[in-house]
C-alpha cells in the first residue's frame, strides 16, 4: 500500500490560492456600486458607481467598468422594474446582468430580494436603497460604505419630516407603552437603525426614561435612555442619539415604555440618522 506523506511545515494553501480565496471573499462582500442621486435629475435618477460582486446566489460574477444610471420614472432596464413610482415608498436598487450579452444595467424595485427582471436578464444583486418623499421624489440618502454592509444616512434634517418616527408624545409619571412605526425610517430587513431623540423635561430634577424593544417581543430587551439634571424647552430640547441594539422585526414596529419621575416628560421628536443594510 502506498503511503502518502505531507510536509507539515508547508502551508495548507499556497500564496496563489490564498490570493484567489481572498479575492473571492472580496467579491462576495461587494466592492463598489455605491448609488447616489444624479446631478442631472436628483429627484428621479441615481448613478451607481462601478461594481464588482457575485449575484444574489453567489455563483455569477457581475462587474461594471462604468457608472450606471437608473431613472425611477422609466420602466424596465435602467428604471423601475414594474408599476409607477409612488410617494413615501422604499425602493431597492439593483445591478442586473444579461448572461447572453453580458450587459449590466441598474434597476429600482419594491422588492428587497426578488425584483421583476427585464427580458434577457437573469442575475442580480442589491446595492442600496432609496425612499420617495410626499411628491414621489427621491430623498437625499447617502450610502457611506461600499462593502457588503451598507451604512445609509439621511443627509438633511429638513427633509426628515416625512420620515419622523414620532413627535409630541407626553410621557406621564407611570410607565406608558408607546407604539413606534419605523417603516418610515428604514426599509424591510435592515440590520440596525440609529436615531436621535429630542426631549423636553421640566424641571431640572426630572428623570425621564425610555426603554425600546421590538414589537411582539415577550421580554423588553432594548435600549434604555435617561435624561436628568437639566432643564430643556421646545426651543432648546435635550438631544440623545442611540443605536437600537437589536435587528428590527420584519414589520419594523417597535415599542417603548416611557416613564417620567417627577413632572411630565415629552418626546419632541424621534428621527432617524442612518440605518445599516447587509447586502
Amino acid at each position: 500500500m502506498a503511503v502518502i506523506t505531507r510536509n507539515l511545515s508547508a502551508p495548507l494553501i499556497s500564496e496563489r490560492n490564498r490570493w484567489i480565496v481572498d479575492t473571492l471573499g472580496e467579491l462576495l462582500n461587494v466592492s463598489g456600486g455605491v448609488p447616489i442621486r444624479s446631478t442631472i435629475d436628483a429627484d428621479h435618477e441615481v448613478d451607481i458607481a462601478p461594481v464588482t460582486c457575485f449575484d444574489s446566489t453567489g455563483k455569477v460574477l457581475i462587474k461594471t467598468g462604468q457608472t450606471l444610471t437608473c431613472d425611477i420614472e422609466q420602466s424596465g432596464a435602467g428604471g423601475l422594474d414594474t408599476g409607477a413610482v409612488a410617494a413615501l415608498t422604499w425602493y431597492a436598487v439593483f445591478v442586473v446582468l444579461n448572461v447572453q450579452t453580458r450587459q449590466v444595467v441598474a434597476l429600482f424595485s419594491l422588492s428587497r430580494d426578488a425584483p421583476t427582471l427585464p427580458q434577457g436578464y437573469r442575475y442580480f444583486r442589491r446595492v442600496g436603497w432609496f425612499r420617495t418623499d410626499s411628491s414621489a421624489n427621491l430623498l437625499d440618502l447617502r450610502t457611506l460604505s461600499s462593502g457588503r454592509e451598507r451604512v445609509i444616512s439621511y443627509e438633511y434634517v429638513s427633509r426628515l419630516q416625512g420620515q419622523r418616527i414620532t413627535s409630541g408624545i407626553t410621557v406621564p409619571n407611570s410607565p406608558t407603552n408607546i407604539a413606534l412605526d419605523c417603516s418610515v425610517a428604514a426599509p424591510p430587513g435592515v440590520r440596525r437603525l440609529h436615531c436621535w431623540l429630542s426631549t423636553k423635561t421640566f424641571p431640572a430634577t426630572t428623570l425621564f426614561l425610555l426603554y425600546f424593544w421590538p414589537d411582539g417581543s415577550a421580554v423588553a430587551l432594548g435600549t434604555v435612555l435617561s435624561v436628568t439634571g437639566q432643564d430643556s424647552t421646545e426651543a432648546a430640547p435635550i438631544i440623545r442619539d442611540f443605536t437600537l441594539p437589536f435587528h428590527l422585526p420584519e414589520n419594523r414596529l417597535m415599542r417603548a415604555t416611557g416613564f417620567s419621575a417627577g413632572d411630565l416628560g415629552n418626546i419632541r421628536n424621534l428621527d432617524p440618522i442612518y440605518f445599516v443594510d447587509e447586502l
